[in-house]
């Protein structure tokens, strides 16, 4: 009797609290609970034909502030019921547990009333419930508080991996964006400026360690054995820069746990990864790690596979596709740019650790290779998915990887590479005269009164092989570092384009050698060059070599870093070709 009382005394309360709820203005259908026991209310016109995951973001909106961003998740439909799922929620003014007050209801026309509690502040008030409105096919649902309009954004793509961003914390180092996009409504911009080091305490430093970096460490991991796809598109914007001593990696995968191997590398602590798809000297690479030694001490050496031009890459975007298959203890990786084969390596893992973990966004090692602060770096990633199958990571323009903010406000990137001829980026000249900057270090340049003191003379006119050399003073060993040929056209010199080579650094650097000669024979001339005076030094300096044409043309090694002098010369000698 009781129980019988309690089953009327429900059955009444859901009558009253359900009728007329339902979205289309029908009421609900009442219907007994699969174990008998209860009553179950459903709108007649519920529909499980948009049963699924959706991803979402939720905003507010007024015309005095513009839009922004308080919070992201995954709406799940089932039988025509919305809820929020439990994971990849957040929200930005309050706790996400108030995602779990959200009802809501779908019927057969996509029509979608939900209510839930939100605040819509930053830093002040509290939930209020809100009801939303719209229709799923406009991928966007309404609601309203005071004289905010709050929108839900709904995708109906495949949700982003999650991640976490690597030791960056700057504001401007990670954001989401709309403006370039390879696929859906957002995409994840990355920037890094000279200096830009973090650190987790206790653990790793870049600035004791010379790097710069803000990437994205992917939560998915997988194991040896497993047969893995990842892919990814990159957008490089027409001004950026690259360094031709400086590699910046943009994008690798890592690894973690058993038998990783530790060393060294440049002289500094060094956990190699498996593979690096680097950006330097104007070339996009990939770098396969061949680890050898033991594991505390281990030698790596990167197998190298030119995947395209950066100039080619500059202004759109470039689908990327890696393939890494372990099953059976083997190791195979390749590499797809656009769709086309562009590396294959097989048999090189020889040390197996307990998973595999995957990295994007900017990273560069040994910055002061360069010789000056790296240029700021932009790019932009989307699309990045990961599968047992090449379809699997197939970009689907009608299902794009929905990008979620995070809670925080998604930056617009038009703002920050906006060129301003008033206040131009800084970019290091790597070898020619910089530019002027205020907030910049000063770097070595050329004397303007260099040549002041010299008379040219047509005399010597012709054209010289030259050699190139690092001159020890005191034992008088020497090592070659480069060669080429000189043209004298009236006294001026200057390095011919063909037949140069040079060990350290680009045959570009060539371009900034400018020399005089006078009737006597006696030149004076500039080269910026490495001439890496010991085995660490790969610093970029700029030399005036001075001397005579029939006998050697010479300058000091640049100091060490000590700040001490050096027994070594860099000598440049000519011969008059046939």
């Amino acid at each position: 009797m009781k129980k019988l009382l309690l089953l009327l005394t429900l059955s009444f309360f859901s009558a009253q609290s359900f009728a007329g709820s339902c979205p289309d203005g029908s009421d609900p259908v009442k219907s007994i609970s699969a174990d008998g026991t209860y009553f179950v209310y459903n709108c007649g016109g519920n529909t499980n034909a948009f049963d699924g995951e959706y991803p979402f973001v939720l905003s507010r909106f007024k015309p005095s502030e513009g839009p922004r961003v308080l919070g992201s998740g995954v709406l799940v439909i089932k039988n025509g019921t919305i809820s929020v799922s439990p994971k990849h929620r957040q929200l930005e003014t309050s706790s996400t547990k108030y995602y779990d007050t959200l009802e809501g209801q779908i019927n057969k026309n996509g029509k979608i009333n939900v209510k839930f509690n939100v605040n819509p502040l930053t830093g002040k008030g509290k939930p209020h419930k809100v009801s939303f409105s719209g229709n799923i096919n406009n991928l966007q649902i309404k609601g309203k508080f005071d004289d905010f309009q709050l929108i839900i954004d709904i995708s109906t793509g495949e949700y982003r991996l999650t991640g976490r961003r690597s030791l960056s914390t700057t504001s401007w180092g990670y954001s989401v964006v709309s403006d370039i996009v390879r696929a859906g409504k957002e995409s994840q911009r990355f920037e890094v400026r000279p200096g830009d080091c973090g650190e987790d305490p206790g653990k790793w430093s870049d600035c004791d360690n010379n790097r710069e970096r803000s990437e994205i460490s992917l939560d998915r991991k997988f194991l040896p054995g497993d047969n893995q796809w990842i892919g990814f598109s990159l957008y490089i914007p027409e001004h950026y820069q690259t360094s031709n001593y400086v590699a910046t990696t943009l994008g690798q995968i890592h690894q973690s746990g058993g038998n990783r191997p530790t060393g060294t590398a440049g002289g500094f602590k060094s956990y190699p990864p498996v593979l690096q798809l680097e950006a330097k000297g104007g070339y996009y690479d990939a770098c396969i790690h061949l680890l050898s030694g033991s594991g505390s001490d281990v030698k790596d050496i990167c197998d190298y596979f030119r995947l395209s031009r950066i100039s080619d890459m500059r202004g759109r975007w470039t689908d990327i596709e890696i393939h890494l298959d372990t099953t059976d203890k083997k190791s195979l990786v390749e590499i797809y740019v656009n769709k086309e084969r562009k590396a294959l390596r097989e048999d090189f893992i020889e040390f197996w650790p307990e998973s595999f973990y995957v990295k994007y966004g900017i990273y560069r090692s040994f910055v002061s290779r360069h010789g000056g602060p790296m240029p700021t770096q932009i790019v932009w990633f989307d699309e990045i998915k990961m599968g047992n199958t090449r379809e699997e990571i197939a970009i689907n323009e009608a299902k794009p990887v929905y990008v979620y903010s995070e809670g925080k406000e998604s930056a617009k990137s038009d703002e920050k590479v906006t060129i301003n001829e008033a206040k131009p980026v800084y970019v290091y000249s790597e070898g020619k005269e910089s530019a002027k900057s205020d907030e910049k270090v000063t770097t070595t340049v050329k004397p303007t009164e260099l040549f002041a003191t010299i008379e040219t003379s047509d005399a010597f006119d012709g054209s010289y092989s030259f050699k190139l050399s690092l001159l020890h003073s005191i034992s008088g060993s020497s090592k070659r570092i480069g060669n080429g040929y000189i043209e004298i056209n009236n006294g001026i010199m200057t390095v011919a384009k063909d037949g140069r080579s040079i060990v350290n650094g680009s045959e570009d650097l060539y371009d900034s050698f400018e020399g005089r000669i006078d009737k006597k024979g006696n030149i004076i001339s500039w080269l910026t060059i490495i001439p890496q005076c010991s085995t660490t030094d790969m610093t970029l300096v700029g030399l005036d070599l001075k001397g005579h044409i029939k006998r050697q043309i010479k300058n000091k090694c640049f100091v060490d870093n000590d700040g001490g002098g050096a027994d070594f010369d860099v000598v440049l000698k000519l011969r008059k070709k046939e």
